[in-house]
């Protein structure tokens, strides 16, 4: 189905976050983390809720349509946050909230 690929979310403040507060407080040196460590909320949204939940914030009012000929992408994209998490971070802000301070920005700053 047309837009139902799922995405994972965190807006710039979150992994501005992330960066700081891992420099500052958070041992990434702990051997069982592995190698790698994710950062994202742990939730995911499929790119068509996206669309209207963008819509909404910005007051669109009109349709979609979507390019069938295209392929859909990846099912999903959701990223295992249980590291990060052990260690006592997780994402602040939610997705409503950042594309509305992302909008209320750009809309400042036209």
């Amino acid at each position: 189905m047309v837009g139902s690929a799922i995405i994972r979310q965190l807006e710039a403040e979150g992994y501005s976050n992330i960066i700081t507060r891992t420099h500052k407080e958070l041992d990434l040196t702990r051997q069982d983390l592995g190698d790698f460590v994710n950062v994202g909320t742990g939730k995911d949204i499929s790119i068509k809720d996206l669309a209207h939940l963008m819509a909404e914030i910005i007051g669109y009012k009109g349709g979609f349509s979507w390019d069938t000929s295209k392929p859909n992408g990846t099912p999903r994209k959701l990223l295992d946050v249980s590291r990060i998490n052990s260690l006592g971070w997780s994402a602040k802000t939610s997705l409503w909230k950042g594309i509305g301070k992302t909008y209320n920005w750009y809309c400042e700053n036209l």
